[in-house]
């Protein structure tokens, strides 16, 4: 039997509502409406059964409970970042003759797929006296 999916959608809305005490602070952060922000937190409430926020005048802080789950969903978003950090690729770094870079190396990084090439390139240039020159390139997208 497969588990039931979670609304992560809904629990990023409420773990940035808790940590910031307030819904139009979470709605900044996440780009998108404070109703939106709203309408997650409530779905959640509605199918756990329990309440998550005290809806205070000016702000909210979150129930024992909410207090509980927040904690534990920050711990795992910032594991999840942690690990999507991981992939990011490296920075390239190659050594070339300045005709090499200019003639071939730089075309093809402007005409090449991005994605499969690294976000940052930096080169070194050797001139004809061999001594290293260093060069930046950043492919466009």
């Amino acid at each position: 039997m497969a588990s039931p999916r979670l609304p992560l959608n809904a629990l990023r809305a409420f773990e940035a509502t808790a940590r910031l005490n307030s819904m139009s602070a979470a709605a900044a952060e996440l780009g998108v409406t404070h109703g939106a922000i709203s309408r997650h937190v409530r779905s959640l409430e509605t199918e756990f059964g329990v309440p998550l926020l005290k809806r205070l005048p000016k702000s909210v802080e979150p129930t024992q409970q909410g207090g509980q789950l927040a904690a534990t969903l920050g711990d795992a978003f910032a594991r999840m970042q942690q690990g999507v950090a991981a992939l990011a690729p490296l920075p390239l770094t190659l050594s070339c003759s300045a005709t090499i870079s200019m003639h071939w190396l730089i075309p093809r990084s402007r005409s090449g797929s991005t994605s499969t090439m690294a976000r940052s390139i930096s080169c070194a240039t050797r001139s004809a006296s061999r001594s290293a020159r260093p060069c930046s390139r950043r492919p466009t997208r």
